[in-house]
């Protein structure tokens, strides 16, 4: 697997995967947003475009709770197209993507928004990217809004740019730039299991309820378990100590989870200013959630909430 972040993992294509990239690729309702509904792709074509010279391209194959449900491809741009878009120094790494989710029914779920994360961050960390550009049709609000949200930013018209149902559309070139875009931090998590029960944060924003760890970002004189420590007793009120390791996880910065015993304090004490109802950032609550019920409910990270599941079965 090249990368997995909870629910979603990306990994490389297959040769298993043509028959899945003809049957997204001929359905209208996912042309309509990507090849067109006039050039439905053929066993044969797929092969000539998916899996012919890569030429430094990275293809992938999107999962989400183990079912395939789309494909996203990375690459280092190119001169030829370094000046199209007008980008001059030729040392800057610069990365473009594209990418669809060709099951209708998993669009409007948020999945694109942590896809899109998921990469940007691979690409930062992983791949050296000071620059990561696309190029979406200026019709297309929706996933613009998308990328904008992910810190992307409208850079310049490209007029007639793309050809998509019988004529040439206009484009809007994106980039997301290293430090200027959402800033990746590094974070220290607590999990704290008690009488068959862990301590979660149950959150309530934008109409969805799920439920995370307790911890928060790492400051700059911190190692991962202070600050693990200092959150856990502004989160919930009470002083731990650390007793291991249990995993870390790759998005926006990379996530320390260290399993934690209670030493003193009060559960549900804490002070954390965000508890309560925020306008901007939603609902705050600590609790205690059955284990058991973990992987059932949308526990974030679930790769976390399944090493607890583990630790306890």
């Amino acid at each position: 697997m090249l990368i997995q972040n909870g629910r979603l993992a990306i990994r490389e294509l297959l040769e298993e995967d043509k028959l899945l990239l003809a049957k997204w690729l001929s359905d209208p309702e996912v042309l309509q947003f990507y090849e067109g509904r006039d050039r439905p792709l053929d066993m044969a074509k797929v092969e000539e475009d998916f899996f012919g010279e890569a030429d430094n391209e990275t293809r992938c194959l999107i999962i989400y709770d183990e079912a395939p449900i789309g494909y996203i491809q990375f690459y280092p741009v190119g001169e030829e197209e370094r000046q199209v878009y007008g980008y001059s120094n030729p040392a800057e790494v610069l990365f473009g993507m594209d990418q669809f989710i060709g099951e209708p029914v998993y669009w409007n779920k948020g999945i694109g928004t942590q896809l899109i994360e998921t990469i940007v961050e691979y690409l930062l960390t992983e791949k050296g990217a000071e620059r990561i550009v696309m190029d979406p049709q200026t019709w297309n609000e929706r996933a613009i809004r998308c990328y904008e949200k992910c810190g992307f930013e409208k850079v310049k018209l490209l007029p007639k740019h793309e050809w998509h149902e019988g004529e040439y559309r206009d484009c809007w070139l994106i980039e997301y730039v290293r430090g200027k875009g959402i800033q990746l931090r590094n974070r220290g998590s607590a999990v704290i299991i008690e009488s068959g029960k862990v301590a979660v944060i149950k959150r309530i924003r934008e109409g969805k309820e799920y439920f995370v760890f307790p911890g928060g970002g790492i400051e700059e004189d911190e190692s991962p378990e202070q600050a693990t420590i200092r959150e856990a007793f502004e989160e919930l009120g009470v002083h731990i100590e650390i007793k291991e390791s249990i995993g870390t996880v790759h998005f926006n910065g990379v996530q320390y989870y260290f399993l934690s015993e209670i030493i003193g304090g009060t559960f549900g004490t804490g002070s954390f200013e965000e508890y309560g109802e925020n306008h901007n950032r939603g609902s705050y609550e600590p609790m205690w959630l059955p284990i058991d019920k973990l992987v059932s409910l949308d526990v974030r990270p679930m790769e976390i909430a399944e090493v607890v599941t583990e630790l306890v079965g």
